[in-house]
């Protein structure tokens, strides 16, 4: 069994449950994180994500504190992860974990920086607005709004409240966003046409098809094997689709909606394949006729 930094947030069961924690470390240090090998921001964002999703607070807790002191992800990123759970998750589940949240940073002493979306209410329109720009961006054309239709206030609640409100704040990548979302609905089961949507929503967002499948195997010990096998069924249904193109900077004039600095994998792979120095090939000149002839003479 290989020795890879196991998480300390079981080391409280070891007195109590030894051979328990022996597997589940196993699992986690060297199963799922060796086969995933996930970015580290990636990887805390899929396992804070998961633990909401499935109402995880102890669990939650740990794995925050490990990731503000590993200080991969900024408080501001890990505080909008939890915000944004508001919209799926529902406030029944969110509202421990946006307390608990609290809690931690007020007992460490920990300040988040204020945003514009803290201190100014956005209005109506603008809300609906931003929503349905960001909409857009993610899920291509959007059905019209049938003002008649009594569920239409639905639709401009999902607009307005989950992309206006939540989407369009800073703090927090389109990318990693949509990286939440898809741990979130992979933990909380039986969304298969919610991640039908959203695994697109990602590969637009710059999250290819391998991306996602290395986040379920990331957080298998989270969520457990039944929601994980069912998520992969979806995720083949709706493997990378080559018309879908990532979110180039023109259309990410929203503060949240702007790709991080760093290039995705894909463009880093196509980079590299350009620069790649290919190894140097003979030429073959041709022979005429008369030259074979001459030569046959010589010989």
């Amino acid at each position: 069994m290989k020795n890879n930094k196991a998480p300390h947030y079981l080391k409280n069961l070891i007195n109590s449950d030894q051979d328990f924690v022996t597997i589940v470390e196993n699992l986690i240090a060297n199963d799922t994180q060796e086969q995933a090998q996930l970015d580290k921001k990636d990887y805390q964002t899929a396992i804070i994500s998961a633990c909401i999703g499935t109402g995880g607070l102890d669990l939650f807790k740990k794995v925050v504190a490990d990731a503000i002191k590993e200080k991969v992800l900024s408080v501001v990123e890990i505080r909008e992860i939890v915000y944004q759970s508001q919209a799926y998750t529902g406030l029944a589940n969110t509202y421990a974990f946006v307390r608990e949240l609290s809690k931690y940073l007020g007992k460490n002493e920990i300040k988040v920086p204020k945003t514009s979306e803290d201190q100014d209410p956005l209005s109506a329109e603008v809300r609906l607005a931003k929503g349905q720009e960001i909409q857009k961006t993610l899920f291509g054309t959007l059905p019209k709004i049938d003002e008649k239709d009594p569920a239409a206030v639905l639709q401009k609640l999902i607009r307005a409240n989950c992309y206006g409100d939540f989407y369009s704040r800073p703090g927090l990548s389109l990318r990693l966003r949509e990286l939440s979302a898809f741990s979130i609905l992979v933990a909380m089961g039986d969304t298969k046409e919610q991640l039908k949507a959203h695994i697109r929503a990602n590969y637009v967002a710059g999250n290819e098809y391998l991306d996602l499948i290395k986040v379920i195997t990331a957080i298998v010990p989270f969520v457990g094997y039944v929601k994980a096998v069912n998520a992969l069924g979806v995720l083949s249904l709706v493997k990378q689709d080559e018309s879908v193109k990532p979110v180039v900077e023109s259309k990410a004039s929203l503060p949240s909606t702007k790709k991080e600095a760093t290039p995705s994998k894909k463009e880093e792979k196509e980079a590299t394949a350009k620069t790649e120095v290919k190894p140097t090939e003979k030429v073959r000149t041709p022979v005429s006729q008369n030259q074979r002839n001459q030569s046959k003479k010589k010989h």
